[in-house]
């Protein structure tokens, strides 16, 4: 077995940042990523991914649109230590 030392190459992705204290915005989000809005122990939403799991993301959560279409979920720390802002969009 031969491993190899890898990168990732530069990919462009589009990404939100919930707010569920803002029912225009998370109105917005919900139609974006196909989901919808579920309110249990607090305001969340769901939506589907890639795979066909359920994922489902409450305030300060990430969601991640990924270089085909895909949607996925992401916290504050894994966002912070995975992705940078381009272009000034933050």
């Amino acid at each position: 077995m031969r491993l190899f030392n890898i990168v990732t190459k530069p990919t462009y992705k589009r990404a939100v940042r919930v707010d569920t204290h803002d029912y225009d915005e998370m109105c917005e989000i919900v139609a974006w990523c196909n989901g919808e809005a579920i309110a249990e122990d607090d305001h969340v939403i769901a939506f589907q991914t890639v795979d066909g799991n359920r994922a489902t993301v409450g305030d300060g959560d990430w969601i991640i649109q990924g270089v085909v279409g895909e949607f996925y979920p992401c916290n504050p720390e894994v966002f912070g230590q995975s992705f940078e802002f381009v272009d000034g969009s933050n």
